[in-house]
């Protein structure tokens, strides 16, 4: 498979760039920069990335053994679809558990996305065009949920689809990047998402009213276990 890795250092001071630069494999792409946060990362790594399929990795989390080749495959057989992602395995160094599935068809996850994200951005392989298409992710998501936004905005144009094998582990630790941003902000931030998905989704119109009510209750649920028992709701 022909493939580039994109990384982009914002700024780090760790030794991490140094690192980067003494690695000898044509396929690694490093780009430098000043620190201006995840988001314009995010939007540095998309806009100097140059295959038909764009794949994120978040820091915490590992990639299974066909995580590429399977998401590739799918999207080159479907052409309609802008994203597609997969299930998981359970959350490496902590709590253990069974393999997460997650909704399969479009439809599933459309509903899925009322309630909760219903894809695992580490999972996601997305059609670079699509990306583009919707101007990448939004700054106004820089603490909290920015894969959410993008992948509502992607869903409210393209198909989606998950894939039944787990392509990635995911982990779950105190340190993580949206561990910093207060309770009250995620909770908002979760609840509006829910109410988007209502709107922007294109449920049909005998549905909105269903889907409406279906994002209410899941806004309220997130103030109530994310601000209110301080728990995660990814």
């Amino acid at each position: 498979m022909d493939l580039e890795l994109v990384v982009v250092d914002d700024g780090s001071d760790d030794g991490t760039l140094e690192a980067l630069r003494r690695v000898d494999d044509p396929r690694l792409r490093v780009l430098a920069r000043p620190p201006n946060g995840r988001v314009a990362a995010l939007n540095t790594a998309v806009g100097a990335a140059r295959g038909r399929y764009i794949a994120n990795l978040d820091a915490d989390d590992v990639a299974l053994p066909g995580r590429l080749s399977a998401s590739v495959a799918f999207l080159d057989a479907h052409p309609a679809v802008g994203a597609v992602g997969s299930a998981r395995v359970p959350n490496l160094g902590g709590s253990p558990g069974g393999v997460r599935r997650l909704p399969r068809s479009d439809a599933a996850i459309r509903w899925g996305f009322l309630v909760r994200n219903s894809m695992v951005h580490s999972a996601v392989t997305f059609r670079a065009s699509a990306l583009r298409a919707i101007g990448g992710y939004d700054p106004a998501y820089e603490r909290r949920c920015q894969d959410a936004d993008l992948l509502l905005r992607i869903a409210a144009r393209y198909r989606m689809r998950n894939l039944d094998a787990p392509l990635i582990a995911k982990r779950i630790h105190a340190e993580q990047h949206f561990a910093a941003v207060s309770r009250v902000h995620r909770a908002r931030v979760h609840a509006r998402l829910r109410r988007r998905g209502a709107r922007e989704l294109g449920f049909p119109a005998a549905l909105r009213p269903l889907a409406a009510a279906v994002a209410g209750v899941a806004a309220l649920r997130s103030y109530v276990v994310i601000a209110g028992l301080g728990c995660s709701a990814k």
